[in-house]
């Protein structure tokens, strides 16, 4: 097979001294090599040298290595290019197609035909009309102007190039998922069909090219937009990388905090491993983010979340990959991960890549942790790559990753390279992505104060929609809690993680292909005995620390559960409600969703605009300009805002659990007394993912429309007139299930048993006096205020289980067998795992687990003896 075009390079990836068309020395080839491959930043995959072709004297003592001499040849042609300069500016200004072919005719490369009209051709004509970059004077200039004059960071001052890449023979591949038949995805070589894009060379070889490219100029549109663009002398080269500089050792030493992270070598192939799969699968990437309201990002917009700004950063990089990443950010204010975690394959998802947690604050002991990553691994289809925030407990990871082969790293802040801010005239000169962001301590003020860290609003009049009264900005401005600023630096890390890995992908596929041809072996891309391997291990592995939680039974840490609930965000929410899984009511009756007050995308929003001369990283990975907030939808970053009359949208609606199963006792009949309620904090309103797309918050209630948040608590809540709460529950394996249960809600209070006397009210139902079920869903909603004065007479962590009446008895049943429990029992039967995090155990049952046969299982709960003085929330049920 001939080598990849190799000899078709881009003159700006080739160094500063190739650009003035200058001598240059083996010396300095020597020491630009260097630099670059420990930056990760330049051509990309063919910058790096395989083996032992660590600098030119080791090349020239392993001449008879085919890869390095490869590379050999390589730098002779770079030297000849730099001696001939002038054949590079005659090719640059053949502006007819045939001409450009003629003139590299004898190449082993092979370039792709430019149909007339293609995109590329008027892209490039356009670029050949426009200004040549910044001289070196000119920047000189710039660094004498004025300390009170802001530096002009306008991303045409530069070309930074653009993706060049299409499928020459696009009507001529298979169509259709032929991947999706196979586990995982991961179809064998053999199965790829005639003339798929995998099995093209010619197809990958340019492929790889321009997603090598593109992987640069994004690492290079970062640095730039953190004040530390080319050109740069060898130190500062040497000083930028630490920024991200991800530390890969067996243990992390105590300056990876300020940088990009740690992980090993192991692990960080695993997450090129996934990334490799998808781009051969075209598959999704999901990333997953549980935490607490920093995470969340409170006191901002949603969209400006580390996760979110993760998101709308590298979103048209996979688009150009042929890959969907979706993320989710799913932490929630005043909370852990805890009740996410028990329910993990259905809370978090199934289908997860990487996950984050980000919970420091509100969950300081190991078990926590070691849970959260233990139903992460067990939980899903795949064994995601386990990334944790600062305060992520490293001992851990290490267990894990020693243990079960799991894929472990601990993210940096990304801190080491921001200049720090001194005062308002100085701040002023700094890139805006790092003003205020890092102060001296004379300074400290000027970083805390909420009038730089944050930047919101929460409505744009329109004509369409007159909501209630609306805050001046999103709250939640709490002290500990990061800005925008702080928000998009941590985005950018993890995006520089990505980059680098995808970096290492291409680099395999390139350097393997070239030996063995396309497509790719299995054996560098497939991930499902990957993913048995760790589940296998994880399985049998020794207690650890989340066996050390004796609030929760030891089976949760080695089985993986399912889970429903009524907290928000939560992915595929219409159908991981508790109210996905209720049987209905006799007539039907089943508690609805909050109403909207309405529907598709929110108007631009100006808090989100950058401001004139800021340098925008967008337009450079992704080609546009980012004039305003966009808006995304379910095919990934293209829809936005396009007026009033053409921007309606509907919210999906919920569908509820069939009458499938048949109670073993009649008696058991699914109650009319229950409703969506607040559990500590309401509800939200809207479809509610956490992705950038999701339309969440839109209650009519809600005074800050536009923070975009998804973190709501709500909860099926009754009393002891309420009746049975029945579920249906799927696939039980293991015999194990849980609920998370609260009765500090006020007495007297559900609007639903409002007058009744008797559970379900039967006897008036049936004079036909009052027909409850017919009650709309405006009557018997709580507003959040209602339901803060309903909680605040309880201390919850305390004795909210002491504030049932003594005569209140609390019964379960599953498949129609009841257990009854007075207060003493009940009082003996839950545990509290967290704050707010009450659990009881309905069923724990290891001989299930042996029978190796799932069964669909009828849940039912209910209080009873004790009338409206005695309310009862149920927020979550977990099962496996």
């Amino acid at each position: 097979m001939l080598p990849r075009d190799d000899l078709h390079l881009e003159m700006e990836d080739l160094g500063d001294a190739v650009k003035v068309n200058r001598d240059i020395t083996f010396e300095e080839i020597e020491e630009s090599e260097s630099l670059v491959m420990h930056s990760g930043v330049g051509s990309g995959r063919r910058r790096k040298a395989p083996g032992k072709c660590k600098s030119f004297s080791a090349w020239l003592s392993n001449v008879n290595s085919h890869k390095c001499m490869m590379y050999l040849i390589v730098i002779a042609v770079v030297l000849m290019v730099a001696l001939v300069g002038d054949e590079k500016v005659e090719l640059e200004k053949a502006k007819d197609h045939d001409d450009f072919v003629e003139s590299t005719a004898g190449s082993d490369a092979t370039l792709p035909v430019t149909p007339e009209g293609d995109p590329a051709v008027l892209e490039k004509k356009k670029e050949e009309t426009k200004s040549a970059p910044e001289t070196e004077e000119k920047v000189d200039e710039k660094v004498d102007e004025k300390v009170d004059e802001k530096v002009d960071e306008k991303v045409e001052e530069k070309d930074w190039g653009h993706w060049h890449f299409w499928d020459g023979d696009l009507e001529n591949r298979p169509k259709g998922d032929y991947c999706g038949n196979a586990r995982n995805r991961d179809i064998t070589a053999m199965d790829f069909p005639d003339n798929a894009w995998q099995t093209d060379a010619v197809y990958v070889n340019h492929f790889l090219d321009s997603a090598s490219e593109l992987i640069t100029r994004a690492k290079e549109a970062i640095y730039q937009e953190y004040g530390h663009g080319l050109p740069l002398t060898p130190e500062q080269s040497v000083e930028r990388n630490k920024m991200f500089h991800i530390e890969m050792s067996d243990s992390p030493s105590g300056e990876f905090s300020t940088m990009g992270g740690w992980t090993n070598k192991a692990s960080f192939k695993g997450l090129a491993r996934r990334l490799l799969h998808a781009m051969m699968t075209n598959d999704n990437f999901t990333v997953v983010l549980g935490g607490h309201s920093a995470a969340a990002g409170h006191g901002n917009h949603f969209n400006q979340s580390y996760a979110m700004q993760f998101q709308e950063m590298m979103s048209p990089i996979f688009d150009r990959f042929g890959v969907r990443l979706i993320t989710h950010n799913l932490a929630m204010g005043g909370l852990g991960t805890i009740q996410a975690a028990l329910g993990s394959s259905s809370l978090y998802g199934n289908e997860i890549d990487v996950i984050l947690w980000d919970s420091s604050m509100t969950e300081k002991n190991a078990a926590d942790f070691d849970l959260f990553c233990r139903q992460a691994l067990l939980g899903g289809n795949r064994a995601p790559f386990i990334l944790g925030a600062p305060g992520a407990n490293f001992n851990v990871l290490k267990k894990l990753h020693e243990k079960t082969g799991a894929d472990v790293g601990l993210l940096g802040l990304g801190t080491r390279g921001v200049p720090v801010t001194i005062d308002e005239v100085q701040v002023s000169t700094l890139p805006w992505a790092t003003q205020y962001l890092v102060c001296d301590e004379q300074s400290a003020d000027l970083c805390k104060d909420n009038k730089h860290k944050f930047r919101t609003q929460c409505w744009v009049d329109r004509p369409d929609v007159t909501p209630g009264a609306q805050a001046a900005a999103v709250g939640g401005t709490a002290s500990w809690h990061p800005g925008f600023r702080s928000h998009q630096l941590t985005g950018r890390v993890i995006s520089f993680w990505m980059l680098q890995a995808l970096e290492d992908a291409c680099d395999i596929w390139q350097e393997i292909t070239i030996v063995e041809g396309d497509p790719l072996p299995d054996k560098y891309w497939h991930i499902s005995e990957h993913i048995d391997g760790i589940k296998e291990k994880l399985a049998a592995m020794e207690d650890s620390f989340c066996e050390g939680n004796a609030n929760i039974p030891k089976r949760a840490c080695r089985v993986a559960l399912q889970g429903r609930t009524e907290y928000t965000p939560r992915p595929d929410p219409d159908n991981t409600s508790i109210r996905s899984i209720m049987k209905p009511a006799k007539d039907g009756y089943v508690p609805e969703a909050l109403p909207v007050l309405y529907d598709g995308f929110d108007v631009p929003n100006p808090s989100l605009q950058l401001p004139e001369g800021a340098f925008d990283v967008h337009e450079i990975v992704a080609a546009r300009r980012r004039e305003l907030a966009l808006a995304y939808d379910d095919e990934g970053p293209n829809a936005q805002w396009d007026g009033f009359e053409n921007n309606k949208e509907s919210v999906p609606t919920t569908t509820f659990a069939k009458n499938s199963k048949r109670a073993l006792d009649e008696s058991i009949v699914p109650g009319l007394g229950y409703y969506l309620g607040c559990d500590g904090s309401c509800p939200k309103a809207g479809y509610c993912d956490g992705t950038i797309s999701s339309k969440c918050g839109r209650e009519p209630t809600n005074n800050c429309l536009l923070s975009g948040h998804n973190d709501g608590r709500g909860s099926i809540e009754g009393d002891g007139l309420s009746g049975w709460l029945v579920m249906n529950l799927n696939n039980v394996k293991e015999g194990l299930i849980m609920i998370k249960v609260s009765f500090w809600n006020a007495p007297n209070a559900n609007p639903r048993t409002n007058g009744w006397t008797t559970e379900n009210n039967e006897r008036r139902i049936l004079r036909g006096k009052e027909n409850v079920s017919g009650m709309q869903m405006n009557d018997v909603l709580m507003n959040e205020s209602t339901a803060k004065e309903a909680n605040e007479h309880v201390e919850r962590d305390l004795v909210e289980v002491s504030q049932v009446p003594a005569d209140a008895i609390f019964e379960f049943a599953i498949n129609g067998k009841i257990t009854t429990w007075n207060k003493e029992q009940l009082m003996e039967g839950n545990t509290l795992a967290q704050r707010t995090v009450l659990l009881i155990t309905l069923l724990d049952d290891e001989k299930m687990s042996e029978k190796g046969t799932p069964e669909d299982m009828e849940v039912a709960i209910r209080l009873r003896g004790c009338g409206r003085a005695c309310p009862l929330a149920l927020s979550h049920i977990y099962w496996g």
